[in-house]
């Protein structure tokens, strides 16, 4: 209708996939998943995967820490044992930059 205001833009890629996030999780679960590194898949942080892998440089990398591993093994490491990681894993999530995705 005449003065209506235009509809959204459609979603794509990324943004798609941060709406089919679950409903506001407490910190506290959140960082039980992100303590997890089998289940680092089901997290997403700035809406980018917490954890991926770098084909072109070969790196592993953890985007909640923003670090860089020569292996999976030294990541996994990293997400079990890294003050670092946890700190900064509790920081986004009490910020709410950690979502929680929905099984496909």
């Amino acid at each position: 209708p005449p003065g209506a205001p235009p509809p959204p833009p459609a979603a794509s890629g990324l943004a798609a996939a941060a709406k089919r996030v679950a409903p506001a999780f407490a910190a506290s679960h959140v960082v039980a998943l992100g303590s997890d590194y089998d289940q680092l898949h089901r997290l997403v942080v700035d809406n980018k995967p917490c954890v991926r892998h770098c084909p072109t440089s070969g790196k592993w990398m953890c985007l909640v820490s923003r670090r860089q591993f020569d292996s999976e093994d030294k990541l996994k490491r990293h997400v079990a044992k890294s003050q670092l990681y946890k700190d900064a894993l509790e920081k986004a999530a009490h910020e709410s930059r950690i979502v929680v995705r929905q099984p496909a």
